[in-house]
């Protein structure tokens, strides 16, 4: 099922048919500032939108396929808007943080390169993170003081945002213990910058408030 002008449930119905809310986008300015919701049963995902709106349905269709390139998630066989992982995880901390960041980008947003580094923005320090057998370990290039300070704020920023678990080697993984490279690209711009992105994600949270009366959505 997913978002149609002629088919209009409620939200009661939506958590049934769905499961629960695990995130909330309040306004989609790539779309006309509709709101956007994930929805987690089981292992099945659902994006969803309460708009009636000419093409909400082809831009869940798009946010989906952006999941698909940037996180690593499968379309469901004939849906246009529900996804599952693969390794049979549901990873629901970095889904529940990355989902407003997904909708956010634009449709021709990629990834640089192959690889999974970022300038640090807050040290001179280049960030590399190496899979190594599905697990991931952050390396500054550097042993001085501040590269080992940041090093413990960037891991400290995977396990919050990501819900990845670290080792006593400062090697990162999964709970599937599964290859999941495409997460940790999307989580890395993020991880560098802990009290920043905690500052954005209040302030999304204070928005959402104050569109919601029920379950955070609009009826546009």
């Amino acid at each position: 099922m997913q978002s149609t002008n002629n088919f209009h449930p409620t939200p009661s119905q939506i958590t049934e048919y769905f499961g629960d809310c695990v995130s909330l986008f309040p306004i989609d300015k790539q779309f006309n500032d509709i709101s956007v919701g994930l929805y987690l049963k089981e292992s099945t995902y659902t994006i969803w939108s309460f708009s009636h709106l000419p093409e909400t349905s082809s831009r869940i269709l798009s946010i989906c396929e952006q999941f698909e390139k940037l996180l690593g998630l499968k379309l469901l066989e004939n849906s246009s808007n529900q996804l599952f992982f693969e390794c049979g995880s549901n990873h629901i901390q970095p889904l529940k943080f990355l989902f407003a960041q997904v909708v956010s980008k634009p449709s021709d947003y990629k990834f640089p390169d192959n690889q999974i580094q970022i300038k640090d923005s807050k040290s001179p320090f280049q960030i590399t993170v190496k899979n190594i057998n599905n697990a991931y370990l952050v390396n500054l290039n550097s042993n001085d003081t501040k590269a080992k300070i940041r090093l413990r704020m960037i891991n400290a920023g995977f396990v919050k945002y990501g819900g990845l678990y670290l080792d006593d080697n400062n090697r990162l993984s999964f709970s599937c213990g599964k290859n999941h490279d495409k997460l940790i690209k999307m989580l890395l711009p993020y991880s560098r910058n802990l009290t920043s992105v905690d500052a954005m994600l209040e302030a999304e949270a204070q928005r959402g408030q104050m569109t919601t009366s029920t379950l955070g959505f609009s009826q546009t």
